[in-house]
């Protein structure tokens, strides 16, 4: 009787090993699909965060030995701002210009300093709908 009980025992417990095995597997898949669709919301949180943080630590720097009137370190903080908005003027895109220049006006002017070997292939350069269809698909 326990002979032939032993098989069985064996089998049930195999069968369940593999059971959670495979859940363990979809619940990785799941997991991995959830990563892919919210990967662009990460980004934004990042860069998001950045922002967050300066505002804190300039806050900070008005506000945070309380000898500074409200009204003052807001204005002070304004002043800020627009100080540093004003440095906008001189961002220049070689292709759309800039508010002081005309698109190409500086014709030696390259934004990628450290070149890339010419036999580099770049992000654009990549058929992302094929790459989907290889991935999910299996084509």
């Amino acid at each position: 009787m326990l002979t032939t009980a032993l098989p069985r025992l064996f089998l049930l417990l195999l069968l369940l090993l593999l059971l959670l095995l495979l859940l363990q597997l979809l619940l990785l898949l799941l997991l991995l699909l959830l990563l892919l669709l919210l990967l662009p919301f990460f980004y934004t949180a990042q860069v998001s965060a950045g922002g967050n943080l300066g505002a804190v630590v300039l806050l900070g720097s008005f506000f945070e030995d309380g000898s500074l009137r409200l009204d003052e370190g807001f204005l002070r903080l304004g002043m800020v701002v627009c100080g540093l908005t004003t440095l906008l003027v001189f961002v220049y895109f070689p292709d759309q210009g800039s508010m002081l220049l005309r698109a190409r006006a500086l014709a030696r002017y390259d934004p990628q300093l450290i070149k890339p070997p010419s036999d580099y292939r770049g992000a654009d350069s990549v058929r992302m709908f094929v790459l989907g269809q290889v991935l999910v698909i299996g084509q």
